[in-house]
């Protein structure tokens, strides 16, 4: 008796979980809670299909066989249709990147290699807008100032001057942009 009883409250406490959990995707992408997007995504006639496309899907209904959703469903930037497009702003992404994407690595570009700072000066220069769908303007700013050029670095006229004392201040500023090979070229006595 007792353990028919606890076995419909195991059971019953199980289909809570599943039923609690059901509309909350865990991508490795982003983080992603269904309940706070659907009301807002039917009231603009948008159907589940306007997120995630499913290449197969009109030969698995035709064949009548089931729809099943993988855990790899790709949104495709779908997400920055109503938090960052302007024209089509329902409302603001959160500042800070990690509030919704949990791995920023996986979400690197392949030409994104480790001598990435030394290489992106032409690909930026022939399409900053680019650069733009990931960075904001402070990035490129935290080397650069307020233009992407490489020959406007944030250095004043007088750096050859006061870098010495800059750099004892707080040594870590050079390598924000340098590597130690540049700084040796001329320090490497």
């Amino acid at each position: 008796m007792y353990r028919k009883l606890a076995l419909i409250l195991l059971l019953a406490f199980i289909a809570t979980l599943i039923g609690c959990t059901k509309f909350y995707y865990q991508s490795p992408y982003a983080k992603f809670k269904h309940e706070q997007h659907v009301d807002i995504l039917f009231q603009q006639q948008k159907d589940c299909f306007y997120c995630h496309k499913l290449p197969d899907i009109e030969t698995i209904v035709k064949q009548g066989g089931e729809i099943k959703m993988t855990s790899e469903l790709k949104i495709d930037g779908k997400c920055h249709t109503c938090h960052k497009d302007q024209a089509t702003k329902v409302a603001k992404a959160p500042h800070s990147c990690d509030s919704c994407h949990e791995n920023m690595k996986i979400m690197k570009p392949d030409d994104h290699s480790n001598n990435w700072t030394e290489l992106h000066a032409a690909p930026a220069a022939a399409d900053s807008k680019d650069c733009e769908s990931c960075h904001k303007e402070w990035y490129c700013e935290s080397c650069h100032t307020n233009t992407v050029s490489t020959e406007a670095l944030r250095h004043s006229r007088s750096f050859k001057l006061t870098h010495s004392t800059e750099a004892y201040i707080d040594p870590g500023s050079c390598d924000s942009c340098h590597q130690i090979s540049y700084c040796m070229s001329c320090h490497d006595k």
